[in-house]
């Protein structure tokens, strides 16, 4: 089974390769639906949950995981093609996502 996912201590850029460079950021908080989606495909993504906790559910050509974040200590790495679905968060929860893309030139 191939995984949906890396890991690696928030404090580092283990995943970020010499091309690549933050696109954009998102804090996403205030979560009042029992779903959000973070839509965005055209970059890899790190996601870390500052407070609180959250399930992220995770899906790629119908491959299916799920981890729970409650770690501020832990960062989230996804490739771009990864689908992720943000459920079963706490009224507290914050989360950071990083968008990682190509640097051209």
């Amino acid at each position: 089974m191939a995984y949906l996912y890396s890991k690696f201590e928030t404090n580092t850029d283990e995943s970020l390769k010499p091309n690549q460079s933050t696109k954009k950021i998102d804090i996403i908080f205030d979560l009042e639906t029992n779903k959000n989606t973070v839509l965005d495909s055209e970059y890899s993504k790190n996601i870390v949950c500052v407070c609180g906790s959250c399930d992220l559910l995770l899906e790629n050509n119908g491959e299916k995981d799920s981890i729970t974040l409650n770690d501020h200590k832990v960062t989230i790495n996804l490739k771009k093609d990864i689908k992720a679905e943000l459920k079963n968060y706490t009224k507290d929860a914050r989360l950071v996502v990083q968008y990682l893309g190509e640097n051209n030139g």
